[in-house]
């Protein structure tokens, strides 16, 4: 196993006690126009099937070598499954037989999970869902939606509470401590369930002294408020605190956004691509992991950890400094090779038309047209780099008590940008992000469904030759703002746009899914409403 199990494309690390910058997207949504018993389905509502045979094939490095006699079938899986351990990898997850893209292939409950800093007053703990209306009494702090969520949490909760009463400070109880506690909860409660968590990479030896000290801290805190709970001394939560540190998954609501963490030791073990045949979407606390590719047999069964928008010099780094390993998919060849866009901009000397490889921190920046920049050109590059992050950043930080404010400046920042920026840089991607969700929230629908529109383009161009939860979300919220009245699209246009949405969907999520039934409701809707409008023409 190479590390930490699964990051999406705005996911941070789920052990991470800081925030992340990115907010929770809201999608408004056209009510139904109508209900009808029958359905009319419209020719423009076929949706087609997936062409795996002319999906391009992502060519990956050679297969590590397996060490002899480690093969073993994985229980519980949808499909037939083999854990194999490999020289150069560790423990790896392969497939048996081909598998189609939109298979399902694994569906784990989380050993442990907890909701994240940033939600923990306004989710539930138990199913994650958005404001919760009851609180546990004792300890005040964690929110439940209903009594029924209460009494299944209270199982692990009434030995967290004690726990969480006895907390020095507020301020110590974080996402990571209140993990480890439910993870040795749960030990307590049923100790024979802890043998799959124990065997996970910690990667211990490898940490900075620095950072053992951190989570030596922490474990000697725990060892001391779990007395009697607890049989483990504090070298061994030390041990506990690295795997949770290297293999929890950030949980992530429909829109993608972290809400929580967890541990889930089975898919702890899918190794890492930044050309993925695999990805991970969730309902609460149970992780569904299904294919986005078509997968030969003996193929190794691979999701990203890092978001695949930023450039392969940031997720090299991310990777070495959290998971301690180098990536070496193809992607990651490409961009030693060739120029990525991602870390590209436009040259900045006069009818030039090249474009500038740039790098983080900027050394010997080359034009591919006439070459080396001189330091003039490089300063020139510094100041307009430095002047759109402060653009971007002066955004950001009038969001909350000036909105409107806020807009103007990722207005100016993205037309900035685009005179600056390749198509598909991550600065960019950001801004976007953030010019969406203030259009949302200023309710100039007309606008977000144009800026949805190019994001949904980015992220087709980014996630290239497979599907992608983040793109079939980014299509349904594409599909829910061109249903609007709101919005210059027409219904047989919205209804295509659909189309699409479902499709995607049906992929990455599944037809049980409640975004693909949402999705789908919203189609029968619209369809109804073009029906009806045609019929009133006739009448009149």
């Amino acid at each position: 196993m190479q590390g930490k199990a699964h990051r999406n494309y705005r996911q941070r690390k789920a052990s991470s006690d800081s925030e992340d910058d990115e907010e929770v997207v809201v999608v408004a949504q056209r009510p139904p126009s109508g209900q009808k018993k029958n359905r009319v389905v419209l020719p423009v509502h076929e949706v087609p099937q997936h062409d795996a045979a002319n999906m391009k094939p992502v060519i990956e490095p050679s297969r590590p070598e397996q060490v002899p006699g480690s093969e073993t079938f994985v229980a519980g899986t949808e499909v037939p499954l083999h854990l194999r351990t490999c020289s150069s990898r560790g423990r790896g997850i392969f497939a048996v037989s081909t598998i189609s893209p939109g298979t399902t292939l694994i569906t784990e409950q989380a050993y442990a999970s907890v909701l994240d800093d940033q939600h923990l007053l306004t989710h539930c703990s138990s199913c994650f869902q958005p404001r919760p209306s009851f609180r546990c009494s004792k300890c005040a702090l964690l929110r439940y939606c209903s009594q029924q969520c209460q009494r299944v949490d209270w199982t692990v909760h009434r030995q967290e509470c004690k726990v969480l009463l006895k907390v020095p400070s507020p301020k110590l109880a974080t996402t990571s401590f209140r993990a480890i506690c439910r993870i040795l909860t749960r030990r307590f409660l049923d100790s024979g369930s802890f043998t799959n968590v124990e065997a996970l990479e910690s990667h211990r030896q490898k940490r900075s002294p620095q950072q053992i000290e951190q989570f030596a801290q922490m474990a000697a805190l725990i060892v001391r408020l779990m007395e009697g709970t607890n049989t483990l001394s504090p070298s061994e939560v030390l041990s506990l605190i690295c795997r949770y540190s290297c293999n929890a998954m950030a949980i992530s609501d429909e829109s993608l956004a972290n809400i929580a963490g967890g541990i889930f030791p089975t898919l702890s073990l899918i190794n890492h691509s930044c050309r993925p045949n695999a990805a991970i979407v969730f309902s609460g606390s149970t992780a569904v992991l299904r294919s986005i590719r078509p997968i030969a047999p003996g193929e190794e069964i691979l999701q990203s950890y890092t978001e695949i928008s930023e450039p392969p010099y940031v997720r090299q780094q991310e990777l070495s400094e959290a998971y301690f390993f180098r990536c070496d998919c193809t992607e990651c060849w490409r961009g030693e090779t060739e120029l990525d866009s991602r870390t590209t901009c436009k040259c900045r000397q006069p009818g030039c038309e090249g474009i500038v490889n740039i790098s983080e921190p900027l050394i010997d920046p080359r034009c591919n047209v006439h070459g080396l920049l001189s330091p003039s050109e490089v300063q020139d590059l510094e100041e307009a780099l430095a002047f759109q992050l402060q653009l971007y950043q002066q955004a950001v930080d009038c969001r909350e008590h000036n909105p409107d404010a806020s807009l103007v400046k990722a207005e100016e920042c993205l037309a900035s940008q685009e005179l600056l920026y390749s198509p598909l840089s991550p600065g960019l991607l950001r801004t976007l992000r953030l010019l969406h969700d203030l259009y949302l929230s200023e309710q100039r629908f007309s606008e977000a469904y144009a800026t949805t529109t190019r994001l949904f383009l980015i992220y087709q161009d980014l996630y290239r030759d497979y599907y992608h939860p983040i793109t079939s979300i980014m299509a349904l919220m594409r599909f829910k703002l061109a249903s609007m009245e709101e919005c210059p699209v027409g219904l047989w246009e919205a209804l295509r746009i659909g189309a699409e949405a479902l499709t995607l969907l049906e992929v990455t999520h599944g037809k049980k899914h409640k975004l693909y039934a949402e999705c789908s409701e919203t189609i029968k809707s619209l369809e109804m409403h073009l029906m009806s409008t045609y019929k009133t023409e006739a009448d009149t």
